[in-house]
């Protein structure tokens, strides 16, 4: 995708822009199961969303391979439904190296039956180190739902229907299907850039169009300004202002231009402007020096661009002089050729393999308009004087558009405060300087933005204005470099300089406290952010200025010695004898130094209030204390705290309340009851009026799909059987549809289940899907009085990862109150029967909690 970015924001957009679509309770239940399973497996893993979607997964390594492509794709391949992609999947799309090989990004597109999501995609940040350790995961993906991707209308007809409205904008590139989110809708779309071609009112949009319908989803501007006026000044000006007769040009060099024999070898001259070009012919040669840099390639669009020749007898020495009587358009051709050549190289000298720069951009000069600078499909341009403006191609507003060239080709789906934000930073860190485009508007009209602000997150305005919150971010962590490396300041700016250039591979969905974790992460040095990372206090300090505040880290550490987990001994009825739950933990200094008279334990019973005590300290680090087990049945929930002298706190676990270790009180589970549906336990069906087709069955399902997607249970049983409840069974080879639920509800009752003076885990494995009009649900009741009335324990909607065994479990006395006559059901409905409704149930199993 190309876009137009530039001083003076956006020229046109039509349509509105996509939103996530939110995911259904079932989901995010799918997504905080994984997450958990996730962090069980990987100690220490951190999770941050934004919203309903899971953003960043950093903090500890979590996940391993033989290389980085075997590392991310193990990853993905367990992982995927962590970042709710609903009914897409995510495929390699391409590596790329960060940080000159301490880092491999490892890129995956979000696609629907191989057509890819727009914006959809998942970073995999991969240390080049032995085991290849998974150390961030960068999360796009967008929830997707279920969507027919056979379109009825083809590329030619998009096309038209564009071009309907309006005519003077060109089909620029081949209309390809992507699945377009808007924000009730999942759809099916042809898209394509269309330009008008026009340098002085450029206009260029991606176009979105529906491949069902033929609606126009979205004209995407894909030409970006800037909110400044101003004049350029002229070639060799001192310093970063523009030329004025304040400030009149200057002889200078020109280094990396291209000189070459007329049909013979070329050269670029060397830093000082210098350069030796071999000749093996005889008599003589012309040479000619052109506005072609390594990086840069200068085209006036007020007359001819400047070419120089000589005719010589070689051995001889020429002296090529441009712009020798310096004039405005001459001045800005020979601006452009050098300070893009700085900030190509300028990028180079950070990544030396940083994707998509190593070309001559064409810097299009003096076009005729004024008081502004855009960049547009691999281009950067700009204006000629007038208006009150100067010629706009000078230093930092140079600068600047290439710095949305950079973003575009390491983030192609940035977004545009932050293309706006990270190219302020461009022209700030390359200068050292934090003014973007010094006397604009003419001698001593100061700079058009600064990235000294206090801009906060979030932040309400124009993309120009909010970007100056990651700009600030960046600067202010600059400064604090510098201080802390007062005697070296070289160092701290190279390092910035990396955190700026490499976060931008990492692909960020915007401004927010994800670039914070992305920055971290690059500076880390161990695999391991809770013990801090080189710089953790100046980066934290610099992007908290901008309220892009960084994850608190573990100052000490608690180091478990001994812990109680799984089940506890409860008290023995008529014992005076009160067992007692210890705690022991060890406190070890990290960023911190501990406070050993500020341990705590949190715990509550049967989620009751929080309580909490304070430990006791023994040796030099040790603290313990213990507290009365509860009643056999009872649950018990706890963390623990520690505090280091500045009264920091860390946790165990690292979420402390929100995800606290549990035990149950009790001798342990005895299965009363484990049902595999292959024989009949005395489970009965009972159906509304209404329904027409799909009641409940038992037998070995057939299977059956709906675009693409499992509708009907399959074969694949959670349980050693192959038999389990589904709604309706379709004849051999049927079609999808052919006997779901029509009408309803049809329900599923189990036998009575005794748990008179008892409780228990009941557990279940569940399928559900709904297709073509997504209004239906499936839901799961308990009754403790033989089915007179119901309690509902969970509702599920379908949002495209339920058509799939789930594992469930609920401890019936969270809802009912155990007795002699426990009944679960099960029930769905298609009513009105508008959509296609299948569910399943199997490996039902009762475990009754143990009392002494």
């Amino acid at each position: 995708m190309r876009s137009t970015y530039g001083f003076l924001g956006l020229l046109f957009v039509a349509g509105t822009l996509a939103l996530a679509q939110a995911q259904s309770p079932d989901a995010l239940q799918v997504q905080a199961e994984l997450t958990r399973q996730l962090q069980r497996e990987h100690p220490g893993v951190l999770v941050y969303t934004e919203g309903d979607q899971v953003r960043r997964v950093w903090g500890k390594p979590f996940g391993y391979g033989g290389s980085a492509i075997d590392a991310a794709q193990a990853f993905v391949n367990r992982y995927a439904d962590l970042f709710a992609p609903g009914a897409s999947a995510l495929v390699l799309n391409g590596i790329q190296d960060v940080m000159r090989g301490k880092f491999t990004a490892v890129y995956f597109q979000q696609v629907v039956d191989g057509i890819p999501v727009d914006k959809g995609e998942l970073t995999l940040l991969v240390r080049e180190v032995e085991g290849y350790p998974l150390v961030l995961a960068s999360s796009a993906v967008r929830f997707v739902a279920p969507v027919n991707t056979t379109p009825k209308l083809d590329a030619d007809d998009a096309i038209q229907i564009a071009q309907k409205l309006r005519p003077d904008l060109h089909a620029d590139t081949k209309p390809e299907l992507v699945i377009y989110l808007a924000e009730e809708q999942t759809h099916l779309a042809w898209a394509f850039s269309v330009d008008r071609h026009s340098l002085e009112k450029p206009e260029r949009y991606r176009v979105f169009v529906d491949a069902h319908t033929g609606e126009l989803l979205e004209w995407r501007s894909e030409v970006y300004y800037a909110d400044i006026t101003g004049q350029t000044r002229g070639y060799a000006t001192p310093g970063l202002r523009p030329d004025s007769s304040a400030n009149p040009p200057q002889l200078r060099t020109i280094p990396k231009l291209r000189v070459s024999v007329v049909g013979g070898n070329s050269i670029f001259s060397g830093i000082d402007g210098r350069f030796t070009l071999p000749f093996s012919g005889s008599g003589s040669a012309t040479v000619r020096a052109e506005l072609i840099g390594t990086g840069v390639r200068v085209s006036n669009q007020a007359g001819s661009t400047l070419v120089l020749e000589q005719t010589v007898n070689p051995p001889a020495f020429v002296d090529f002089l441009f712009n020798s009587t310096p004039n405005e358009l001459n001045t800005a051709q020979i601006n452009g050729l050098i300070h893009t050549q700085l900030v190509y190289d300028f990028v180079k000298s950070i990544n030396p393999n940083y994707p998509g720069v190593d070309i001559q951009i064409p810097c299009n000069v003096n076009i005729n308009n004024t008081c502004n600078a855009y960049y547009s499909n691999r281009t950067i341009n700009f204006y000629r004087a007038g208006g009150g403006c100067v010629n706009t191609c000078y230093s930092t507003v140079v600068y600047h558009e290439y710095g949305h060239f950079i973003i575009h080709m390491g983030h192609p789906n940035a977004s545009g405060d932050y293309h706006e934000g990270i190219a302020d930073v461009t022209a700030a860190f390359l200068t050292v300087d934090p003014c973007l485009g010094i006397e604009f508007q003419g001698v001593g009209t100061g700079c058009i933005r600064n990235a000294v602000n206090n801009r906060l997150h979030p932040c309400s305005g124009g993309v120009h204005f909010c970007g100056q919150v990651i700009s600030g971010a960046f600067w202010q962590t600059w400064l604090e470099m510098r201080n802390r490396y007062a005697s070296n300041p070289q160092y701290a700016l190279e390092r910035v300089r990396e955190w700026y250039l490499n976060s931008i591979l990492l692909r960020p969905t915007g401004i927010s406290p994800q670039i914070t974790i992305d920055v971290l992460t690059l500076d880390d040095n161990d695999g391991n952010i809770y013990n801090g990372t080189p710089h953790y206090q100046q980066i934290a300090t610099g992007f908290a200025r901008h309220n892009l505040p960084a994850p608190q880290i573990d100052w000490v550490q608690i180091e478990p010695v001994s812990l109680p987990s799984g089940f506890v001994s409860p008290p023995v009825p008529g014992s005076f004898a009160l067992p007692l739950m210890r705690f022991v933990v060890r406190i070890n200094d990290l960023a911190g130094q501990r406070d050993m008279n500020a341990v705590f334990l949190h715990y509550r019973v049967n989620r009751g209030a929080w309580q909490t005590v304070r430990m006791n300290r023994f040796g030099t680090n040790g603290a313990i204390t213990a507290v009365p087990v509860p009643a056999c049945g009872s649950s018990v929930e706890y963390y623990l705290e520690a505090r280091d002298t500045q009264g920091r706190a860390s946790f165990y676990p690292r979420n402390g309340a929100n995800a606290p270790i549990s035990v149950l009180a009790a001798i342990g589970l005895a299965v009363t009851l484990e049902d595999t549906f292959e024989t009949n336990l005395g489970w009965s069906v009972q159906n509304d009026s209404s329904l027409t087709a799909g009641a409940w069955a038992r037998d070995i399902p057939r299977g059956t799909s709906q675009n693409g997607q499992p509708a009907n249970p399959n074969a694949d049983s959670p349980d050693a059987g192959s038999r389990c409840y589904f709604t309706g069974q379709g004849s051999v080879n049927g079609s999808v549809g052919e006997a779901d639920v029509d009408g309803g509800p049809t329900y599923l009752t189990s036998p009575v289940i005794n748990l008179a003076g008892s409780d228990a885990i009941i557990e279940y494995s569940r399928w559900f899907y709904n297709g073509t009009t997504l209004n239906d649900a499936f839901w799961v009741e308990v009754s403790n009085d033989n089915g007179a009335t119901w309690v509902r324990v969970e509702t599920v909607n379908f949002t495209g990862a339920e058509n799939r065994w789930v594992p469930r479990s609920f401890r019936v006395g969270d809802y009912v109150t155990p007795t002699a006559q426990v009944r679960v059901r099960f029930g769905t409905s298609d009513n009105p029967n508008d959509s296609i409704v299948e569910a399943g149930v199997d490996h039902f199993v009762v475990r009754r909690i143990v009392c002494p």
